[in-house]
């Protein structure tokens, strides 16, 4: 029960970083996941199918003769963030894992919410968005006059191949929802 008192006596940022760190735990567990996996089978040419997550952590543990503890999605996750293991460590040259990066991204949700521009749908599976994509636009990656907040479906659509704006007219002055040369 004090749990339960304790979350709700918490500020919204608080609550949003308490948020972001479980879907951190949540995707270095996929990614750990995946590598064990993708090892396993082409690697040490295990047939996976069938098998659960935890019999193919064991196997890369024991063909490794590595130590392991339990609960093993814990461990797992672990011995990506420590870098340990070669074979599943986590890439520290990615972009979107940077310092600088993550404090944007937490600035444009404060000040923009968690509901998409595009479709308004706030089911919690949101991205930010560069409205002109860093792939033709370095010099804006960082730049928070070029982000919005997207779900996932309307970020696909979008791609990096267009330059769709659909941030709030209030806050941008646009007459419009545009496309921006």
């Amino acid at each position: 029960m004090k749990e339960f008192k304790d979350y709700w006596s918490l500020s919204k940022k608080e609550k949003y970083f308490k948020y972001l760190e479980q879907q951190r735990f949540i995707n270095y567990r996929r990614t750990a996941y995946k590598k064990v996996r993708y090892h396993v089978s082409h690697v040490m040419g295990y047939r996976l199918s069938g098998l659960k997550i935890n019999k193919v952590i064991l196997l890369f543990a024991n063909h490794y003769n590595l130590k392991f503890t339990y609960p093993l999605r814990d461990w797992i996750v672990e011995l990506y963030r420590s870098g340990e293991n070669d074979i599943i460590k986590r890439n520290q040259d990615s972009f979107y894992g940077s310092t600088e990066w993550r404090k944007l991204r937490l600035e444009v949700i404060l000040l923009y919410g968690t509901v998409c521009m595009k479709c308004g749908s706030d089911d919690g599976d949101h991205v930010v968005d560069h409205i002109k994509p860093r792939s033709k636009f370095p010099l804006l990656e960082l730049d928070i006059s070029n982000m919005q907040v997207l779900c996932n479906t309307c970020n696909l659509i979008k791609s990096d191949r267009n330059c769709f704006d659909y941030r709030p007219y209030q806050r941008t002055g646009l007459k419009n929802p545009q496309l921006i040369p």
